[in-house]
């Protein structure tokens, strides 16, 4: 024969009673503020990997479209215009220093969408082979950050990644 345990349940007090509801009120709460920190540290993780991977993705496609236009706009110079429009390329950038794989199309324009591309010609400057100060602008973070080691460059004799 088995022997059968009887539970006997106390009554509970008047104030304990009370304490019940708003320990299920606060619990709620916490759980849902848990629930609003993870979605939005899952936010953030997201927006993260936009930034670093996503828009490099982006940003390479262009810069790739930039290339192969410009390349084919010298192959057949006749459609070469005298004032290029903005986002048109214009020149390469290349600097030897940070590799054989360092070559950018420079855009015409500084605007958002030339930058986000990759380098922009300041249209304020010379052009290309013209006399004068030839100016370009890009980003040194995200968008594939063409100038992120421009800070490596030797200046006149300069320690490497020094001011001259």
């Amino acid at each position: 024969m088995s022997a059968q345990h009887r539970v006997v349940e106390r009554p509970l007090s008047p104030a304990t009673r009370a304490l019940r509801p708003a320990g299920r009120r606060i619990r709620a709460r916490v759980r849902g503020a848990g629930e609003v920190v993870f979605t939005l540290g899952m936010v953030l993780l997201l927006f993260v990997f936009y930034l670093l991977y996503f828009a490099d993705w982006i940003s390479a496609a262009k810069q790739r479209e930039a290339t192969v236009k410009l390349d084919e706009q010298w192959r057949n110079p006749r459609a070469i215009l005298d004032r290029p429009l903005p986002g048109d390329g214009i020149a390469k950038l290349s600097v030897p220093v940070f590799g054989p794989d360092f070559v950018w199309t420079v855009l015409q324009g500084t605007d958002q969408v030339a930058l986000a591309a990759g380098p922009g010609h300041y249209p304020d400057t010379a052009m290309p082979g013209e006399p004068g100060n030839f100016s370009v602008g890009g980003h040194r973070v995200a968008q594939r950050s063409p100038f992120t080691h421009l800070t490596l460059l030797r200046s006149c004799g300069a320690p490497l990644g020094g001011r001259a």
